[in-house]
């Protein structure tokens, strides 16, 4: 017997399919943009102390 489909609702599979989305998409940014960081402060490190202040 098929029951009517609740509105309003997401079941555990749409719930799921959103969280590895989202996961993959995290695993995919997150690395490039914590290198951009990264860079970022070697340059400050490296910038001369007159410019910094």
């Amino acid at each position: 017997m098929m029951r009517g489909h609740r509105t309003g609702r997401f079941t555990l599979l749409e719930l799921l399919v959103v969280l590895v989305i989202l996961g993959l998409l995290a695993g995919y940014v997150a690395p490039r943009y914590l290198s951009q960081v990264g860079k970022s402060e070697v340059k400050v490190a490296c910038s001369p102390s007159s410019v910094v202040g």
